[in-house]
């Protein structure tokens, strides 16, 4: 019966325990949820949780069976949170193509400057390298001028615009920051609202857990009263029958 305490089951137990049934109540409440069931989703969320840390792909349909209806449909209304995110990204700014143009350039030099280090191509290495940097000091004083009209731009890159003594942004191509909507490998981060479907996944399933074992938690601690209840009524009518036959 897996635990569960179907309408027709509970229609009889007056008739089954008698005065015993009053204290199997709690607080006027009967449990009606599988127990059984419940611990098994409790493992398969567990499981798909791991897989989703590992990187490893987990189906639609495999949360559809394991999360609850309320659960599945927030899901699909942060994913398509997400897609207008990613909508909305397609309509860059196009203040920003001019820092991305001079940023291209460094890259050119700097990845040509890389391909001539050698003895006999040092000179030409030294010129390339000395491109990149003055394409690199361009960028900087380009986004400096951005930034400075309208600070929203942070929200399309990918760490924080700082500039003067001390900031992280130098003269160099590994650090001048890159648009959150580049491929580039030296992109640090996404967008700061943005994530991956894998993510949002992940953070349903593991809401879904931390909800389903506090229920669960919750339950144990009612069983638990239900079973010392029943335990106290037993002793009780031991101890009068032992009377009695005493008597």
């Amino acid at each position: 019966m897996n635990g569960v305490l179907t309408a027709a089951m509970i229609s009889k137990l007056p008739k089954k325990f008698g005065k015993l049934y009053a204290p199997l109540k709690l607080d006027g409440l009967l449990p009606v949820i599988s127990y059984t069931r419940e611990l098994l989703r409790l493992k398969k969320l567990r499981g798909i949780a791991a897989s989703l840390k590992r990187s490893t792909n987990v189906q639609n349909r495999m949360l559809k069976t394991w999360l609850t209806t309320d659960e599945y449909r927030e899901f699909e209304e942060e994913w398509r949170s997400q897609r207008e995110i990613r909508s909305d990204l397609t309509d860059k700014p196009d203040c920003l193509d001019r820092y991305e143009a001079l940023l291209k350039k460094a890259i050119f030099f700097s990845n040509r400057a890389e391909g001539k280090r050698t003895r006999r191509s040092a000179a030409t290495a030294k010129r390339l390298c000395a491109f990149s940097v003055q394409y690199c000091e361009q960028a900087i004083e380009c986004l400096q001028e951005l930034y400075e009209e309208d600070i929203a731009i942070q929200a399309w890159f990918d760490r924080p615009l700082e500039f003067g003594a001390g900031a992280a942004i130098l003269a160099t191509v590994e650090s001048l920051p890159r648009l959150v909507t580049s491929r580039s490998h030296e992109r640090l981060s996404d967008h700061q609202a943005l994530m991956r479907k894998r993510e949002v996944k992940l953070d349903i399933v593991e809401r879904a857990i931390a909800s389903l074992e506090a229920s669960l938690s919750e339950y144990s601690k009612h069983s638990a009263v239900k079973k010392t209840d029943r335990k106290g009524v037993a002793d009780a009518i031991y101890k009068k029958r032992k009377t009695y036959r005493d008597l």
